[in-house]
């Protein structure tokens, strides 16, 4: 992995040679250095980022499952209270929905 002041270094050599412009042999060595390591950190994610997303994804999950419990729960709470009400107040309700 590239640190901030190289990656910048890169991206103006990078807009450099996209526009076609003249650089010194050893601009481009030092570009295509870095896009090589650039290429290869997109290629290969280290294994604690693998980690880091799949921790992330496993704590989502599990607030999903919560979540979806509590609607299940709010739904059933739901439901038996418009079931105590009177007929002209579920009405009522059916026609606000």
């Amino acid at each position: 992995m590239i640190d901030e002041t190289a990656y910048r270094s890169w991206w103006q050599l990078h807009v450099r040679i996209a526009r076609g412009e003249t650089v010194s042999p050893q601009q481009r060595a030092l570009y295509d250095e870095l896009r090589r390591k650039l290429e290869k950190d997109e290629a290969f994610p280290s294994l604690a980022q693998a980690q880091e997303a799949r921790g992330e994804l496993n704590e989502l999950e599990a607030e999903r499952v919560q979540l979806q419990q509590r609607r299940e729960h709010l739904d059933r709470e739901i439901a038996n209270l418009e079931r105590r009400l009177a007929p002209q107040a579920r009405q009522l309700l059916k026609s606000t929905q």
